[in-house]
């Protein structure tokens, strides 16, 4: 029983935590987009952007009140935005969704009007800390006139000492670079991704003018840019530490069950001296 009740407590301490799953559908209309909880867990300060003609995120308004932006699965929320009418990045309307789950922790999710396919060719990138260096691709012909890169900057579970009211900061602008064939060597954009790492949407525009969407995903597990190195560790290896531990307290078992019999058992000889010598 011990092994198994070991293994239980360890696969519970360092088993993986279930989040719940967080997710959102968004249909547009002519004057609105309406924005629906698929998913099953709560969400807290709910804000949706969208892109303005200067680059900048502008916060769309709701029709109706908006609950301080609370939203509960399956619920629905209006929110009041035109097409826009912009070349570049706008033309395929991208939406921001930025919230929060139930600890706290800051979230993004891109939506699109039009979503755009896969790139023809990818552009390499790096991690470096906190930050995405993201350069020229290699592909023949050069492939792209420019680049924006989209991200949402977090600081992780340090971020849950903001104090509760704060209004959030908005998102910052996409990053643009505009592309040269010729400086394909020397030319890279930087994009802060915080000290969680997360991830960036690449959106690049082709020689003709189309459009199509890069993913670079999180550097490192959400929550887990803080753990120490042994307790990650721990979680990536728990189960074969778990076994290791749970055959090391079988054999205490065993030999603990084998010594108390021994030490119990006393010789006929010893047993009388220690008699004669009481009556003494």
């Amino acid at each position: 029983m011990l092994p198994i009740a070991l293994l239980s407590l360890l696969f519970w301490l360092v088993g993986p935590a279930w989040a719940g799953n967080l997710s959102f559908q968004l249909t547009f209309h002519f004057q609105k987009v309406v924005l629906t909880h698929t998913g099953d867990q709560p969400v807290y300060e709910l804000r949706l952007y969208a892109l303005r003609p200067d680059g900048q995120w502008r916060d769309l308004p709701t029709e109706g009140p908006a609950s301080a932006g609370f939203l509960a699965p399956g619920q629905s929320r209006d929110y009041v935005h035109l097409r826009p009418d912009f070349p570049g990045l706008g033309r395929a309307d991208p939406l921001l969704v930025l919230f929060k789950d139930a600890s706290g922790l800051r979230f993004a999710q891109l939506a699109w009007r039009q979503q755009p396919p896969l790139p023809p060719a990818l552009a390499p990138f790096v991690r470096i800390g906190r930050h995405v260096l993201i350069q020229a691709p290699t592909a023949e012909p050069f492939p792209f006139r420019r680049s924006w890169a989209i991200g949402l900057p977090s600081e992780g579970i340090a971020a849950l000492a903001r104090a509760a009211g704060d209004a959030p900061s908005p998102p910052p602008p996409p990053a643009e670079i505009v592309w040269n064939p010729a400086l394909r060597s020397t030319q890279s954009l930087t994009v802060d991704t915080g000290q969680a790492q997360r991830g960036v949407w690449l959106v690049h525009e082709g020689l003709s003018g189309e459009l199509s969407v890069q993913v670079i995903g999180d550097g490192v597990a959400v929550g887990s840019e803080q753990k120490p190195a042994w307790l990650l560790g721990l979680k990536n290896h728990g189960f074969e530490m778990a076994a290791a531990l749970a055959v090391l307290a079988g054999l205490l078992v065993g030999l603990a069950a084998w010594l108390l019999p021994s030490a119990a058992r006393v010789e006929p000889g010893r047993q009388q001296a220690s008699k004669s010598k009481v009556k003494r």
